[in-house]
């Protein structure tokens, strides 16, 4: 009798401990509209306390801008397209969404920096950015992203074609959003940019 109790003890202590193991390893959910990356602390939503140039004080300057391929005057969604240029957004730009790679409706912004450590591919500049409405998040990218050298510079950085996907663009005809975006490379050190457009008309893209 002494073996079989020591036995359920033991049986009772391990399924205790398999419990809080599963406790410790459970994703919480996130309740915030947080767009997250596992792994990547930086991965953090950005709300309209944080669309004024006040945030970016202390950061280094960042542009924000669009990809535009040259060769069509329309957003850049082919890697490929040899004439990808970056082309800053200026007060009262009117951006048109378009029909992005896998059938949903982006925009495809665009980011440039002097002196940002651009890494490689693990280490590449982690980009955050994010569209407002009324401060409320309408679109997001949150990934890494690579670097282009920036056309006559030797210490301008651009990332190119972040692809930023926004729901019911009809909706936003019309609005102006607000843009905030963080860049941070590989030396933790942070570029930081406001900025804002009106939306048109949605572009008839084409899925490559």
């Amino acid at each position: 009798m002494r073996y079989f109790s020591h036995s359920a003890a033991l049986l009772v202590l391990l399924a205790a401990c398999q419990q809080t193991a599963y406790l410790q390893d459970a994703a919480v959910p996130e309740s915030d509209g947080t767009t997250s990356v596992p792994g990547d602390a930086r991965a953090e939503s950005i709300d309209a306390a944080d669309a004024t140039p006040q945030r970016c004080d202390g950061l280094q300057p960042l542009i924000i801008g669009q990809c535009i391929d040259l060769a069509t005057d329309e957003p850049c969604l082919s890697s490929a397209a040899p004439q990808r240029a970056f082309v800053p957004i200026s007060e009262d730009d009117v951006i048109r969404p378009i029909v992005g790679p896998q059938g949903s409706p982006m925009f495809v912004m665009a980011v440039k920096g002097s002196g940002i450590a651009p890494g490689e591919a693990l280490d590449a500049p982690f980009v955050n950015l994010a569209l407002l409405l009324d401060g409320e998040s309408v679109g997001s990218f949150v990934s890494r992203s690579p670097l282009v050298d920036a056309p006559g510079s030797t210490t301008d950085k651009i990332a190119l074609q972040l692809f930023t996907v926004v729901f019911s663009p009809n909706d936003l005809l019309g609005q102006r959003l607000d843009v905030v975006t963080e860049l941070t490379d590989r030396n933790e050190e942070v570029w930081c940019g406001v900025s804002d457009f009106e939306v048109g008309v949605l572009l008839d893209g084409q899925p490559l």
